[in-house]
């Protein structure tokens, strides 16, 4: 059977979205790792100090690494798949060069290069982007949280001392109830 999408290849804006992406991915990544850089500082926000409610600050990074890696993921495949994700699985071998090529991109660019050192310096020294690992890739093309280590995510970079109590074993669906949780009491 042929793939109708062979030969497909990201546009352009699809590039610039996927490098905005893993960004946002890499920021969740660099709360984690640096929690006390301006960059971090400036994604918390107020009222999510590593201090005062370590749990906040961890689903803070979770939503960006999670929702990053999906904008990515969307980025590497063709627009008519990108609103059924569940589709994008079976399309990993093609998506997998694209999300490469992207991610690389970004570690080529002085620009982005330049924001990930703000966030921290491991996230330069490192490469990391588990979606390139076809289990991940599928977790989230069926949107199975539960599946989702949030160090697994960090794919080998490390978290903060300050984190690591609260990050054994801990999975991104024990975090979507607490984000919505979260949400809710925004708009009471």
């Amino acid at each position: 059977m042929t793939d109708r999408y062979e030969g497909w290849q990201p546009s352009e804006e699809d590039v610039h979205d996927g490098s905005e992406g893993y960004l946002r991915y890499a920021g969740g990544v660099g709360i984690l790792n640096n929690p006390y850089s301006e960059a971090s500082t400036d994604l918390l926000g107020y009222g999510h100090s590593v201090e005062s409610d370590p749990v906040a600050a961890i689903t803070v990074a979770e939503d960006n690494m999670y929702s990053g890696l999906m904008k990515l993921i969307r980025a590497a495949n063709p627009p008519e798949l990108r609103t059924a994700i569940a589709n994008m699985e079976t399309r990993f071998a093609a998506a997998r060069p694209h999300i490469i090529s992207i991610v690389d991109g970004v570690h080529h660019s002085d620009w982005s290069i330049m924001r990930m050192d703000r966030m921290t310096t491991a996230l330069v020294s490192f490469r990391p982007c588990p979606v390139e690992d076809e289990i991940i890739y599928g977790y989230f093309c069926h949107g199975r949280k539960q599946k989702l280590n949030t160090l697994r995510l960090m794919d080998g970079v490390g978290a903060a001392k300050e984190f690591m109590p609260h990050l054994e074993g801990r999975a991104l669906a024990g975090t979507s109830k607490a984000t919505e949780q979260r949400r809710g009491s925004k708009s009471s």
